[in-house]
């Protein structure tokens, strides 16, 4: 009976410590994701108090930068290895330092649990659901040890037990640590500037696919800089290049932004014009929002503007960028107050309806030109789609502003006719995804034809250039939407063309083989 009991104990250990791997590795996913995005669709964003972007935005969803769910996998796969040691070991003796290791790490692990549960209720004023789960695994864990306990072998000391739990934990640690290290090996090389497709273009392809077509001029009030209904702008306003910014204050991509302008854009400050529009992706002030995304960030926006008035909009600014994390209306106040703000003068800013209204009509504006989220920058009028690739956009910069301005406004090249000049030129791809049978009816000389089915084969995947940008068309657009998001994860470089297969003909003037 005894070792049956011993059995069931061993087998519900490992599923639990499956589980809990399981669960860890959603949670890296989400964490990357929306320090990456600024925000996610993930299901565990559920309402206002179980969220887990809430959560994981705030200071204790890492520790030294690491993602708490890297430790929790390193912790569940040191109870997996316990376990399964457990399981093999059929020496009593020999299996003591495993099972009393278990016992101690399920405290550990159930202390720890309510700890960051505390936090989350009392701190955060939120729940993260996918760390509700860890915690309730965790304290299954502990319940195992106690339901169990009569197949626990006992130790002849304390000695003895100290000297078991410290080989056991030796174990655990080096798998810990395995794990952080894995983790830090995985996250530099793919999300390293140097290691990806756009850095073995040449300089001149790259920034060449990273600009849209040039739109109509984005309507800017320069009346007056201290108006906070008016649109707030650093440099000069005349100057030859002019950056409009959409952002929010607690995004996590939009501080990255932040940070390039502060630092790689610093020696061209008085040469450039950065003009800051308000995108918050929070549903209290931005309609197109669903979900538990940014939940102050329409009142930091509103408490930026309004710091305006007082000349003190880009100081106020900063600290929000930089205490990012920190956000929330208790500090948005506090702020305010070290800039030199009253309490009446704070309440005064959340309700000013002229401030919200300037709040809806850069939300408006972004609607009109296609925004759903942040940042989103234009360059003279050209939104730069080059991704998080800011070193694209600091040589457009330079080399507008190293054009001669004698020359001349210059004929602006449509995307149309770029897309057909590069690949014209092979400094870009055209691949087709359609189906044997159409290609055979007819395709376009310039294309390379893989289906959309045979798309991941290591023998046509190596058809494709990694330094090269490639552009994917079908019979409706849709196949290559398909195909792009396939490829992306690959590592290429894609666009997909989002349109049917006549109009790339007309459009790009590619020559039709039937």
């Amino acid at each position: 009976m005894t070792s049956c009991k011993r059995n069931i104990r061993n087998v519900l250990a490992v599923i639990v410590a499956v589980v809990g791997i399981v669960v860890c590795i959603y949670s890296i996913a989400h964490h990357i994701e929306l320090k990456t995005n600024g925000s996610t669709d993930f299901f565990c964003n559920i309402n206002d108090k179980f969220s887990c972007d809430t959560v994981v935005m705030t200071k204790y969803s890492e520790i030294f930068g690491i993602p708490l769910g890297v430790f929790g996998v390193g912790f569940f796969l040191s109870m997996l290895a316990l376990a399964g040691m457990s399981v093999r070991t059929k020496n009593e003796e020999s299996n003591k330092k495993w099972i009393h290791t278990y016992a101690v790490m399920s405290l550990i692990g159930c202390g720890v649990s309510i700890i960051y549960g505390a936090i989350s209720k009392f701190i955060i004023g939120a729940m993260c659901p996918s760390c509700m789960t860890i915690y309730t695994l965790c304290a299954i864990q502990f319940l195992i040890v106690v339901l169990f306990c009569k197949t626990i072998p006992k130790p002849r000391s304390i000695k003895e037990f100290i000297k078991d739990v410290l080989f056991g934990g030796g174990v655990s640690t080096v798998l810990v640590v395995a794990c952080i290290l894995g983790f830090l090996a995985f996250f530099n090389s793919s999300s390293g500037e140097a290691q990806t497709p756009a850095q073995a273009l040449k300089e001149d392809t790259a920034v060449e696919v990273a600009f849209s077509d040039k739109i109509e001029s984005i309507q800017i009030n320069k009346k007056d800089n201290k108006n906070p209904t008016n649109d707030f702008r650093s440099g000069d306003d005349n100057a030859k290049v002019q950056m409009i910014v959409f952002s929010d204050f607690q995004c996590a991509g939009c501080a990255k932004l932040y940070n390039f302008i502060k630092t790689d854009l610093n020696e061209l400050k008085d040469k450039i014009l950065v003009i800051y529009k308000n995108y918050p992706v929070d549903s209290h002030c931005n309609s197109k929002v669903r979900g538990k995304y940014h939940e102050y960030a329409c009142e930091a926006a509103m408490m930026a503007r309004c710091l305006g008035k007082e000349g003190l909009f880009w100081e106020y600014h900063d600290k929000l960028f930089e205490n990012r994390t920190e956000i929330n209306s208790e500090n948005l106040s506090l702020w305010a107050k070290e800039l030199g703000l009253n309490d009446m003068q704070i309440d005064s800013c959340r309700i000013s309806k002229e401030i919200k209204e300037a709040i809806n009509r850069d939300l408006v504006v972004a609607d009109s030109l296609g925004i759903s989220g942040s940042p989103v920058i234009y360059l003279n009028g050209r939104r730069f789609i080059g991704g998080k690739k800011y070193n694209l956009l600091k040589l457009e910069i330079e080399r507008l502003l190293s054009e001669d301005q004698s020359s001349g406004e210059e004929k602006t090249e449509s995307d149309t006719d770029k897309i057909a000049r590069l690949i014209k030129t092979k400094k870009a791809v055209l691949l087709d995804v359609r189906e044997d049978s159409e290609w055979e009816e007819s395709h376009f000389k310039e294309a390379v034809h893989i289906p959309l089915g045979e798309l991941l084969e290591k023998k046509n995947l190596k058809k494709l250039p990694t330094n090269k940008v490639i552009y994917i068309h079908c019979r409706s657009g849709m196949r290559a939407q398909k195909a792009s998001d396939i490829l992306y994860k690959q590592g290429f470089e894609v666009y997909p063309l989002k349109t049917d297969y006549n109009t790339v003909r007309d459009q790009l003037g590619l020559t039709e083989v039937r």
